[in-house]
């Protein structure tokens, strides 16, 4: 092809460029542009609370305050198709009058939205809906609002929370918390727990998502151990967390940054407890096995199937069974032209599940034990909480029904204490079922490591990731790679010391054979001793196909 050549040329603007018209209609007739003169409403097409609007529908709806004024919008009415993150149908609002300035808030959803304010004169509200799935809309009114050099008074601050909590156990949930919607801006909000005489507090983040910044200067919850700002600062949080354990009864503040941030679509629930102060480490004997809690149970309770530990530590690591590690199917050992892997032959890898949240594939796992599930930490970042999440045994497709699958509700999320969300580090999670799964010989348990795997050793990955039409889409997929020597891997001609002790370094030198987005989470299993062990989950690498990958 010979291309294009353009010459450009520098003129004045034609004045009737530079002013907003008054009534543009766009694609779908229902675009305004609106000089503020008084308070006014905006509603998507046809809105009836008794009805769904129209699919493939886009309004946008800009609004030109005066100088010196802030815009405030109100909704009286609220209906917008939910989905993880707002993907799908949802309500944008920008801080001026275009898409290149500040975005406000995403919202989505059945539940009233919080006022939400510009910080600017201007503000611009933006409807979209695809043609899959309608709610009934959204009905908003708008007033211009005198700036002032704070304006968190008007602002809400958790209202509806009760800020003293003194039930033996109870949930803390950011304002507006559903998984879904965004929390408002600009809050700042307070929790006083009261512990009784000898007890202490725990606390257990289920899920959190907050703005990641260095420090945590902007979105943050603080851990404080006492009843005053002033109280010593146990923790002060903005990213992955397990459990906190405070010696006093503790304040808990999350505010909002006021400053022009991006926000992302980001929430948090902890749960909290009282459990007895343990002034002294509990001694338990030869045949007692320790508890997280620190508790002591006999060892003949150990991996019964029941939680004795109050935590369930006395289940988390159980011995291999006597039939782990050997696929009653056969898997076939070899790669074609995952992403240059091929087609495996359906059940031969009984241990693989798929975790699917609100009903889509997002990562694979591994069946160490009829209940658990071993699968990456980073999959679980945005969503800590087992709710919407469901684990599919036996399948071979990602998206139909399998004739021999099994679907199990989760538990509980342990994610591991030492993950590193910046490095992706220490990047697994164990995953509790409901209910134990059926072992037979389309479901069964790999065997978890007993010797780390030597380099050069050539290992099988699987999973339903993106396969960049190499074929067999929506079919689980297998690739066999090398363990490469991490030294090698730690070169600057491969990951240049991106990788860690904690990790295994995997691929081709070419590349072109690999993992990829869809896969994470799912086995790296290693045939030694006539046994395929779980030697690490699928992590990270340099794209798809790439040279080499953890």
């Amino acid at each position: 092809m010979k291309g294009f050549r353009i010459h450009w040329t520098a003129v004045d603007a034609d004045p009737s460029l530079l002013t907003p018209t008054q009534n543009p209609s766009g694609p779908s007739g229902c675009d305004r542009v609106i000089h503020y003169t008084a308070p006014g409403k905006i509603q998507t097409p046809g809105f009836d609370p008794s009805k769904e609007y129209k699919g493939n529908t886009t309004c946008v709806w800009r609004i030109y305050g005066p100088d010196g004024y802030v815009i405030r919008l109100h909704f009286d009415n609220f209906g917008v198709e939910k989905s993880r993150e707002c993907q799908y149908d949802h309500v944008k609002v920008f801080d001026g009058p275009s898409t290149g300035d500040d975005l406000i808030a995403t919202m989505c959803g059945e539940r009233l939205p919080h006022d939400e304010w510009s910080k600017s004169p201007n503000m611009m509200v933006v409807f979209y809906s695809d043609g899959a799935y309608n709610e009934v809309g959204m009905k908003a009114r708008f007033e211009a609002v005198k700036a002032s050099a704070n304006n968190e008074t008007d602002l809400p601050a958790c209202k509806g929370h009760p800020s003293h909590l003194t039930a033996m156990s109870g949930t803390i949930l950011s304002d507006f918390f559903d998984g879904v919607t965004e929390y408002p801006n600009n809050l700042n909000c307070k929790w006083k727990i009261d512990a009784p005489k000898g007890k202490v507090i725990t606390l257990t983040i289920n899920e959190f998502e907050l703005e990641y910044t260095s420090g945590c200067n902007y979105d943050y919850l603080e851990v404080l151990d006492g009843i005053s700002t002033k109280a010593k600062l146990l923790d002060k949080l903005c990213s992955v967390v397990i459990e906190i354990i405070p010696t006093a009864p503790f304040m808990g503040g999350s505010r909002k940054s006021s400053q022009g941030k991006e926000p992302k679509p980001s929430d948090w629930g902890l749960a909290y407890g009282f459990k007895q102060k343990i002034l002294n480490r509990a001694v338990c004997t030869d045949d007692q096995f320790r508890c997280g809690d620190q508790h002591c149970v006999s060892y003949k309770f150990v991996c019964d199937g029941s939680d004795d530990c109050s935590d369930g530590t006395d289940e988390l690591a159980c011995p291999n069974s006597a039939s782990c590690g050997i696929p009653a199917i056969k898997p076939t050992i070899s790669n074609k032209k995952i992403v240059g892997g091929r087609e495996a032959i359906p059940n031969s890898w009984p241990w693989q599940v798929s975790l699917q949240f609100y009903g889509e594939h997002v990562c694979g796992g591994s069946i160490i034990h009829p209940q658990w599930i071993a699968t990456a930490s980073h999959c679980f970042e945005d969503a800590r909480s087992p709710r919407h999440w469901i684990v599919f045994a036996g399948k071979h497709h990602d998206n139909k029904t399998d004739p021999h699958q099994q679907s199990r509700e989760l538990e509980a999320v342990y994610m591991h204490e030492g993950y590193d969300i910046d490095q992706v580090d220490t990047d697994v999670t164990l995953l509790k079922l409901k209910s134990p799964l059926t072992m037979n010989q389309y479901v069964s348990t790999v065997c978890l490591p007993q010797t780390l795997v030597p380099d050069n050793t050539d290992c099988m990955t699987t999973g339903w990731g993106d396969t960049k039409h190499t074929g067999s889409e929506g079919l689980l997929k297998q690739a066999l790679l090398p363990v490469v020597n991490i030294d090698q891997c730690n070169s600057t001609e491969y990951l240049d010391g991106d990788a860690t002790d904690n990790m295994i370094c995997a691929g081709f030198d070419k590349g072109e054979i690999d993992s990829c987005q869809g896969d994470s989470g799912g086995p790296f299993v290693c045939k030694m001793n006539g046994k395929w062990q779980l030697q690490g989950v699928t992590s990270w690498g340099n794209g798809c196909g790439g040279k080499l990958a953890a």
